[in-house]
């Protein structure tokens, strides 16, 4: 069954979903506050460059940083 907050969800959502990474989890993970963790997922901030690269690189390996971002704005177009 499909629910419509799976269809606002990014790529990144689905994939820590997948992973079953909470945003506690990667805020430990990129070093910073669950707060800006939460807000980077929920495009109310940007990823930087090297956060994106070390999620897309340690996290998700398999699949291509642009796709991971899709719909992030600026770090999209630079990822």
């Amino acid at each position: 069954m499909v629910f419509e907050r799976d269809l606002e969800m990014t790529n990144l959502e689905r994939l820590l979903a997948m992973k079953g990474m909470t945003s506690a989890e990667l805020s430990k993970f990129l070093n910073i506050s669950q707060k800006s963790a939460n807000n980077k997922i929920k495009r109310r901030t940007e990823f930087k460059y090297g956060e994106a690269l070390k999620i897309a690189t340690e996290l998700f390996p398999e699949y291509a940083m642009d796709y991971i971002f899709e719909g992030y704005g600026k770090c999209a177009a630079v990822c």
